[in-house]
């Protein structure tokens, strides 16, 4: 699906948020145990759902010296081209899908702050489980809910009585049913943003400082150019008001590298063998993957 105002909120967000270099740090901590262990068999299949400009999954595949064959998945055309031409121009093999659900033997599948916009956030992580190779990793950045973009949604949510559809909990279950094991990777930033009035307008795009107000409502989920309900626009209005002081409107972002790999390590032994050490309930094994 298309995201009203994607590009412009990415851009205010990586121009007034430390969150872009914080997520490589934590992203490729995470997958350094997995990936830098297994790239003597060659280029890794990594597979990126909402790509988005390209720039998280670039810099971390950057800090980790790896080239790699990539699959991407967005639906903006501007942003996807940008992403094809900046992991292009550092050595990957690139290619854009409409429909990653065939790829499968993907030893790095990312999700970053995309999962809220699936229909079925527990059929895609089954599936994205199953397209996981042998020593595959799967990693998603989540909003955690001491996060103010959490409960920015929270308060959309209340106000229309949607329940919450996805949670590191629930993750964690699904995967452990089908023998994978989870950790997290949290982490802190802050987006700062200097505005006179924060108030949003009864129509967001009508707003005094309109890029907040777009901003706000790519974060909440909620559409830009249409009416707010009135009770929906009064508690967004006092959460932007309480984090406005001396002109600085402040959001503490609070944010995971949720990753899942199958209960098992693996060694490479050279080109084509991998030793599998059991890590499972059932007892500490040995044995040979080819």
């Amino acid at each position: 699906m298309t995201v009203q105002n994607n590009r412009s909120s990415l851009r205010l967000l990586a121009e007034h948020s430390n969150c872009r270099q914080n997520a490589v740090v934590a992203l490729s901590s995470r997958w350094q145990r997995y990936l830098r262990r297994i790239s003597g068999r060659g280029r890794l299949e990594v597979l990126d759902l909402g790509t988005g400009d390209g720039d998280l999954l670039d810099r971390a595949l950057h800090t980790l010296r790896l080239s790699c064959n990539i699959y991407l998945v967005e639906t903006e055309d501007v942003l996807a081209k940008a992403a094809e031409r900046l992991l292009s121009s550092h050595g990957h093999h690139v290619l854009r899908v409409r429909d990653s659900s065939a790829i499968a033997g993907i030893d790095a599948y990312l999700a970053a702050h995309v999962v809220f916009y699936l229909e079925s956030p527990s059929d895609w992580f089954l599936g994205a489980l199953g397209q996981l190779s042998v020593t595959g990793i799967l990693s998603c950045v989540l909003r955690r809910p001491s996060c103010d973009c959490y409960q920015l949604r929270k308060l959309v949510r209340d106000h229309y009585g949607i329940s919450t559809r996805l949670s590191p909990e629930l993750f964690e279950s699904l995967a452990e049913q089908r023998g994978f094991t989870a950790d997290s990777v949290p982490y802190d930033s802050t987006f700062s943003y200097q505005v006179r009035n924060p108030r949003i307008a009864v129509v967001p795009d009508e707003s005094a400082d309109r890029r907040l107000a777009q901003f706000i409502c790519w974060v909440a989920g909620i559409r830009s150019d249409e009416q707010l309900p009135p009770g929906l626009r009064l508690v967004i209005n006092e959460f932007m008001e309480s984090r406005h002081t001396d002109g600085i409107f402040t959001l503490n972002q609070s944010d995971a590298v949720l990753s899942f790999s199958r209960i098992a390590e693996y060694r490479l032994v050279d080109r084509d063998v991998l030793i599998r050490f059991s890590r499972a309930p059932s007892g500490t094994g040995v044995s040979i993957v080819t």
